[in-house]
């Protein structure tokens, strides 16, 4: 709504071809390649996937213990149906095999509620991320657009109705995403800003 908005208000003032729409002042960023390429960015999928690995890791055993607790339910139920068992050991091997049997239902619904619960956890992680990130960068576009007196500021990898860009051509806008980047990755550590450039660089191509 608000990029229609910009859009419909920039083409209104071209089309006046007044002064004041001539000497609108405008910039481009890529907010998507900012985004990928900001070093933060890189270390939360770092992060998230170290947490999805730990959360996999814990998954496993769990579902090691219930495969476990199948091969014995498997064996007593043997037992206790065995005609050879006496039936006070029939007895006996039945009600342990009831118990297992009660300890694996419990184990299998353990593991679905952990699965799930761990799944909305790593989402809303993510998203909490993501949306630090995305403010982050825009709060720096912000600061360059008003140092350097930009009248409006289009992201030119947003994508309208149909796919189709919303940036389709700009003459005289000036595209500083290369300087905004620069900023965001000043203080990067050096394993990750070397990462950072190398995609850059393959952005670029």
């Amino acid at each position: 709504m608000i990029r229609k908005f910009i859009v419909t208000l920039v083409l209104g003032a071209m089309a006046l071809g007044t002064a004041a729409a001539q000497d609108l002042k405008l910039g481009v960023v890529d907010m998507r390649q900012v985004i990928e390429n900001y070093y933060k960015t890189k270390q939360a999928r770092i992060d998230l996937n170290e947490r999805q690995t730990e959360i996999q890791r814990d998954l496993d055993l769990r579902r090691a213990k219930l495969r476990d607790l199948a091969k014995q339910l498997e064996e007593l139920k043997k037992d206790f149906q065995s005609a050879e068992m006496k039936p006070e050991f029939r007895r006996i091997k039945q009600e342990e095999y009831e118990q297992k049997f009660q300890d694996a239902r419990a184990l299998e619904k353990d593991i679905e509620v952990v699965t799930n619960q761990k799944r909305r956890q790593l989402q809303a992680e993510l998203e909490r991320m993501f949306r630090g990130i995305r403010d982050e960068v825009q709060n720096i576009v912000q600061e360059r657009a008003k140092a350097d007196a930009y009248d409006l500021v289009f992201d030119k990898s947003g994508v309208g109705l149909g796919g189709t860009p919303l940036m389709l051509y700009s003459k005289d806008a000036t595209d500083f995403t290369e300087a905004v980047l620069s900023e965001l990755n000043k203080d990067a550590p050096a394993e990750l800003l070397e990462e950072a450039k190398e995609a850059a660089a393959e952005a670029a191509e």
